[in-house]
């Protein structure tokens, strides 16, 4: 896959579209990085734990404390798990859409950040993008190259019901099992490519990425997507005359 070439087109589609791209994404990165905010100022307070036990002991203020940054940091770790698969997720799936339909030149805007909240999709998108998060979040768990390897084969799962209003949580993640067979190591190459952006984010305390390198980089994707999608179309059509339509997503 020419992966040059869908970097070239994502740039073309962004920048003839730039405000709109930077506002939609500016708000999906909000949204998708605010349970992020919860897990950290869960962490925040087990470290306070931490000190509590270390300075005040087993005395009876020091036991209440104690309790009392417990509860709270139970509080804080499930408002950030709930935020994050009730609506960070259906608002990651919408970005999958809006980028899908930003590379292929269709027309978008404001209110499909709520895509993924429509009823029909809704509770399958938040199934399928639980489970997603979960193999993802183990695999990573345990071991580094694993966890790199689950989250290639399982990247295709937004686009996929971003796409596909019929398919079943399992049937997405397997899906993108599937479709991921033998280019893992290419998106992740693609990923690596992007290195530069994402640092010079970091640097910028998030300036170009939030106006250039974040909305870029959410349509390449969507365009990785597409392009996979067409080739494995155009590989089995190769293969033996026809086209199997169920394992076109996105055509």
């Amino acid at each position: 896959m020419n992966t040059a070439s869908i970097k070239e087109r994502a740039k073309g589609a962004f920048t003839g579209r730039y405000w709109l791209f930077v506002g939609i994404f500016a708000i999906i990165t909000v949204i998708t990085r605010l349970s992020a905010g919860f897990g950290s100022d869960a962490s925040s307070v087990s470290d306070a734990l931490i000190d509590c036990v270390n300075v005040m002991g087993s005395t009876g203020s020091g036991i209440v404390s104690f309790g009392i940054l417990f509860v709270v940091s139970l509080i804080l770790s499930g408002l950030g798990l709930a935020f994050c698969i009730f609506a960070a997720n259906p608002v990651a799936v919408a970005g999958a859409r809006i980028s899908l339909d930003a590379y292929r030149g269709n027309e978008t805007g404001f209110g499909d950040i709520l895509f993924g909240f429509k009823p029909a999709r809704y509770w399958r998108v938040v199934g399928a993008m639980a489970l997603y998060t979960l193999f993802t979040s183990l695999a990573a768990a345990c071991f580094i190259v694993p966890g790199i390897i689950v989250g290639l084969g399982l990247s295709q799962v937004p686009y996929i019901l971003a796409e596909d209003d019929d398919i079943s949580v399992g049937e997405a993640l397997g899906k993108s099992w599937d479709m991921m067979g033998g280019h893992k190591w290419e998106l992740f190459v693609f990923e690596l490519s992007f290195i530069g952006w994402i640092l010079l984010a970091a640097v910028t305390c998030g300036a170009v990425g939030v106006f250039y390198a974040f909305p870029y980089m959410h349509i390449a994707h969507g365009g990785y997507h597409h392009e996979l999608v067409a080739q494995r179309r155009t590989y089995r059509t190769l293969e033996d005359g026809t086209i199997d339509v169920d394992d076109i997503i996105g055509a």
